[in-house]
């Protein structure tokens, strides 16, 4: 709701403030209206709709709902009320951005800063609803041409592409139980690794040669997990955190484990609980008789130093073969056991 206050308000101004006489670009054309403003609306569900299953939890993380805001709000002005008026709300849409500029910097939980937007927001809005009267008011069609704002082909354009955007928008919703309400992960980086019902956990080893290869402030640390069924394998979890997402991102797990000589047999996506994207992984080498199989995921976690990246390896131990649904599961118990711990 606060992040659709200051979206409504520059809406709301853009009716009467259309139709003001302001330097600006010497354009009366509809079909520039719709070139500027149709990728607008279109970058704006892009984010909306591809950030989650692109991103996984990171698109929560980096608020991509909010950074879709201006952009929405920018397009609609465009196909509505032309480019002329775009331009002349060029300022009020740096207020659209302002709950993601807060949310990205760590400062939506500071009560002074949102206190201040809080007043900026009401002072907006109160703004809005004079203009709005001096609009009806007012004998002057609101943009460029008279069809600018009662064109039913830019009406049927936002109608849809607002539609579209509200049903992606849902999607960022099973990501709100890993984050506290200032934005902020809920899963601690200093926290063991979570008993998981129907298995016993303990730490097997740190391996603190990952500092000089990856970073300074790097750890890794392995711990087992032992089914009570005795039929069924045990289990190996590794958790590599590091303090820059950069070092992990694009890079596979042959970087880690030294699988440079494997053959990868299979490589695809898994969906997990509270919409964690997760990668299953299976390698071969002419040395080991069986495959190695693995289900791994990267997410944000806090510690005292701030927001740091974990990746989540989930294998079989030893050589012993575990189906990737089994390994999935456990993924599921380790993700849902970690936010219990965690009081979420």
């Amino acid at each position: 709701m606060p992040s659709a206050v200051p979206a409504c308000l520059v809406l709301a101004v853009a009716l009467t403030a259309a139709h003001r006489r302001r330097r600006g670009p010497n354009i009366h054309d509809r079909y520039t209206d719709y070139i500027v403003g149709i990728p607008l609306l279109g970058a704006a569900m892009l984010l909306l709709a591809l950030g989650p299953s692109q991103l996984s939890v990171f698109a929560w993380l980096w608020r991509l709902d909010l950074l879709s805001l201006p952009l929405f709000v920018a397009g609609a002005i465009s196909i509505l009320f032309g480019v002329r008026a775009l331009w002349a709300q060029r300022l009020p849409l740096t207020v659209v951005a302002f709950p993601w500029l807060l949310s990205i910097t760590g400062m939506a939980g500071n009560q002074t800063v949102l206190t201040a937007t809080v007043v900026l927001a009401a002072l907006a809005v109160a703004f809005a609803g004079i203009a709005s009267v001096r609009f009806l008011r007012s004998e002057r069609p609101p943009g460029p041409s008279k069809r600018s704002a009662r064109s039913p082909v830019a009406l049927v354009i936002l109608l849809a592409i607002a539609l579209a955007a509200a049903v992606a928008d849902q999607r960022l919703a099973e990501f709100q139980p890993l984050f506290d309400s200032a934005g902020r992960p809920t899963i601690s980086a200093e926290a063991a690794m979570p008993a998981v019902k129907g298995w016993t956990s303990y730490h097997q080893a740190d391996y603190p040669w990952i500092q000089r290869y990856v970073d300074a402030g790097a750890s890794w640390r392995r711990y087992g997990y032992i089914p009570a069924d005795p039929r069924q394998p045990a289990l190996v979890v590794d958790v590599l955190t590091v303090p820059r997402f950069g070092a992990l991102s694009g890079q596979g797990l042959d970087v880690f484990y030294r699988l440079h000589g494997d053959r990868e047999l299979e490589l695809r996506s898994v969906r997990l609980a509270h919409g964690v994207m997760a990668h299953v992984v299976r390698y071969a080498d002419p040395s080991r008789p069986v495959p190695w199989d693995a289900v791994y995921w990267d997410w944000p976690v806090h510690a005292a130093s701030g927001v740091r990246y974990q990746r989540i390896v989930v294998s079989a131990s030893g050589l012993q073969q575990l189906s990737a649904a089994t390994m999935s599961s456990f993924a599921d118990g380790l993700i849902d056991s970690a936010l219990l711990q965690a009081g979420g």
